[in-house]
């Protein structure tokens, strides 16, 4: 009870101070698919969302303050036709859809630079902004982040980590009292006080059997993750430190993990496969993001006592055989592993090597800008063939948007 107590003042506490500084809850610590990762990882760049940036329909929609305006601009993936879409002051969530822009942005300024965050429809066939609201959430509590699933199911989390899911057109909630889950597959038990779940819409891993608790929650004071179930892409979670993550759902399996263990799980049973130890135990390292290649997983491993530390290995998914591929030295940031390549920073520099399950190979491409990149500066996100490097601050301030494919670099003028 006293580690509980302890974990969620802490967690308030860096909640206060990242909303003051950056309005941001789920995008701060380095490699996590988790609440606090400042590297938007994705396993699948050409995404329709993210934090900051997202794919949708050969245009890439982007936060930005370019034509001195803030809010949500799109472009052509060449960077030609730049349309600016929709006024907003600060977003933590992106997400577009054929007709429709969401975005979770500021609803109420407050003292000390807090503020109230909601979740926002913009139809640019009736051009619009509306705000979602969910009668069952407390009037005074913010949405930290949110997503709304092909169905039109909307998964939202507020600013103490509590899940709710709701159909927008009703306000319902889908889960919404302990006999009434509509599962499509029960829970099961995949190691000690873990257990996941499928829904229509998503699959959800936690720390508890799914109860409802106040305001209708699904989930209450215990660590979660979501994927969706058409897209096997992470959804969003209320993850803190050392909790069972998930990273990747495809028609056969899911791949989480727990601490250095890779946790394999059947999707038909939902029954634990097999389980795979990176590194040594006593190394104090956990996985910290996952990405699947091929038949290749490539594992971020950071060490637990020296957070500027870290290790890639990679995981043989048909042999489960594992390598060290190399360290990760202070200031040495993975953004993405894709198609054989490694794309990285370190200090100005953006690199892209070759890489396969053995080591890091050559180099392909080098990037330097005038300015040096680092984890409590900066926040950077990849969509499409762009890289997107923001400055933390009260907006989201854009400084560069980079084609990773012709290694153009725009550098974008700060308000």
């Amino acid at each position: 009870m006293a580690r509980k107590i302890f974990k969620y003042l802490l967690i308030l506490m860096i909640l206060n101070i990242v909303v003051g500084c950056t309005g941001c809850v789920h995008s701060y610590k380095n490699f996590e698919g988790s609440l606090t990762r400042k590297v938007m990882l994705k396993q699948n760049v050409y995404s329709s969302t993210g934090q900051f940036a997202a794919f949708n329909k050969d245009r890439i929609y982007y936060i930005s303050q370019e034509a001195d305006n803030n809010g949500i601009y799109s472009m052509k993936t060449d960077g030609s036709d730049i349309k600016f879409e929709l006024e907003t002051t600060k977003v933590t969530r992106i997400q577009v859809t054929d007709n429709e822009i969401y975005y979770v942005g500021v609803k109420e300024e407050r003292e000390n630079k807090n503020r109230l965050y909601g979740l926002y429809e913009f139809d640019r066939s009736n051009p619009g902004i509306k705000s979602v609201n969910y009668t069952d959430i407390q009037s005074d509590a913010t949405t930290e982040d949110a997503f709304v699933f092909a169905s039109g199911t909307i998964a939202v989390m507020d600013e103490t980590g509590l899940f709710s899911t709701l159909q927008p057109s009703t306000g319902i909630f889908v889960v919404s009292n302990n006999t009434n889950y509509n599962f499509v597959k029960r829970p099961a038990k995949i190691s000690e006080d873990f257990f996941i779940a499928e829904f229509q819409d998503f699959i959800i891993v936690s720390r508890s059997y799914p109860n409802a608790h106040k305001s209708k929650n699904m989930i209450n004071d215990f660590a979660s993750s979501l994927v969706d179930v058409h897209s096997g892409e992470y959804v969003m979670d209320n993850l803190f430190e050392d909790e069972l993550r998930v990273f990747y759902s495809d028609e056969k399996q899911i791949i989480s993990s727990l601490n250095n263990v890779l946790i394999f799980i059947d999707r038909d049973t939902l029954t634990e496969n097999r389980t795979i130890t990176i590194g040594k135990t006593n190394e104090n390292q956990e996985v910290a993001y996952i990405f699947k290649d091929g038949d290749i997983l490539y594992v971020v491993m950071r060490n637990d006592n020296d957070r500027y530390n870290s290790s890639l290995f990679s995981v043989d998914i048909s042999s489960a055989e594992v390598k060290k591929i190399t360290s990760l030295n202070a200031g040495k940031l993975v953004l993405n592993i894709d198609k054989g390549k490694i794309y990285w920073v370190k200090g100005a520099n953006i690199y892209c090597n070759l890489v396969n399950s053995q080591r890091i190979g050559d180099r392909v491409s080098k990037i330097t800008i005038d300015e040096t990149i680092t984890d409590s500066d900066n926040s950077i996100e990849i969509a499409g063939n762009w890289l997107f490097i923001y400055k933390n601050s009260d907006i989201n301030e854009l400084c560069y948007k980079i084609n990773l494919a012709n290694l153009q670099v725009i550098k974008i003028n700060r308000q």
